[in-house]
């Protein structure tokens, strides 16, 4: 009999209703470029709002539009005072990663214009994993992050509840020892691409029976 034959006849057995992600697996693979182990799928996935990109060998953000510019004028991206270019949707600094900026410049002007972007008067201190937002005048979370004031941080927003029985509840996890009732405002319940949900009893997960062994196997 197979291994996920197994799991799942011994889920059925401690009353624990296994979604697809917490079913199969036996090893956690080494995730290269940015990517994470999404248990669901059994394999290394981009986090969200990014895909695989071949030509670089990690994670991107899809392109920024190309901002329409003057005819004496080049688009430029940039992301710092010190990091810009002109327009290359496959450079890293034109990636809309909730960073990024386009705009455009006589290609003499660029370094002083670009200077002038990232430096008003009034530029906000930036917390967490935010970044100052030049076309917003103000920092942002990175895509398809969100800023919550109560931790003054960067959040993912909350995977979806899951639907049990009536005679279980909802949980959420990222590892063995990182798993909690869902909760709509935890971390682990957050859709980052590392946490799942399933169902189960309470005496089954703070039992610390076949649940625990499940994400060992992560």
């Amino acid at each position: 009999m197979q291994l996920t034959n197994i799991l799942a006849l011994a889920v059925l057995a401690l009353g624990i209703t296994a979604h697809p992600s917490v079913e199969g697996r036996t090893s956690k693979p080494n995730c290269k470029g940015g990517q994470v182990y999404n248990s669901h799928h059994h394999q290394c996935v981009c986090p969200p709002k990014q895909s695989w990109d071949d030509g670089k060998n990690k994670c991107s953000y899809p392109p920024l539009s190309t901002p329409s510019c003057p005819k004496d004028e080049n688009p430029w991206c940039s992301k710092s005072e010190k990091e810009y270019c002109k327009y290359d949707k496959k450079h890293d600094w034109c990636q809309n990663d909730g960073y990024g900026s386009v705009w455009c410049s006589k290609d003499k002007d660029a370094p002083q214009k670009c200077k002038d972007k990232y430096n008003p008067p009034s530029k906000p201190v930036c917390k967490d994993k935010q970044k100052y937002n030049p076309d917003h005048n103000k920092c942002e979370c990175p895509h398809p992050m969100y800023w919550k004031h109560e931790d003054q941080k960067c959040h993912y927003q909350p995977k979806p509840k899951p639907n049990c029985p009536r005679d279980q509840k909802p949980w959420c996890g990222k590892s063995k020892s990182k798993y909690c009732e869902w909760d709509d405002k935890h971390d682990y319940c957050e859709d980052d691409g590392t946490s799942y949900t399933w169902c189960a009893k309470d005496k089954d997960v703070n039992g610390g029976g076949l649940l625990e062994k499940l994400f060992d196997l992560l």
